[in-house]
């Protein structure tokens, strides 16, 4: 379990079927991303205005697919609430990933325990 803003997600990085649904949902994130356009340059314009609010919104549906194909539908929602901006999405993914690595450091500590020590093995030989 991923404990992120209180809210826990049913997520394993020693469960096959989740790190298959999370590679899934960074693949179907990667391939859509090649299809975004780039922000515009700054000039204050109408059409330039148009251009900033399609890339942001373009790049909160990806984020919030991801999340949602990697965890579960309805969880950005869960996590942010209907309102989203990109940044808190961005500092979102930042927090889910501290707490994928704090789990996986969890599970080092573990496998370290049924470890055999090899410098004790060596020296039986």
């Amino acid at each position: 379990m991923l404990d992120i803003h209180g809210v826990q997600i049913d997520f394993d990085i020693t469960c096959p079927q989740d790190l298959r649904r999370y590679r899934s949902a960074g693949e179907k994130m990667k391939s859509a991303a090649q299809d975004i356009c780039e922000p515009p340059d700054g000039t204050a314009s109408d059409e330039a205005f148009d251009q900033y609010v399609a890339f942001i919104e373009t790049q909160c549906r990806l984020a919030t697919d991801f999340i949602d194909e990697a965890f579960g539908e309805g969880v950005c929602d869960q996590l942010l609430g209907p309102k989203t901006s990109l940044e808190k999405l961005l500092d979102l993914c930042d927090e889910i990933g501290r707490a994928v690595e704090q789990q996986g450091s969890q599970l080092e500590i573990k496998l370290t325990r049924y470890k055999p020590n090899r410098t004790t093995r060596r020296a039986k030989v």
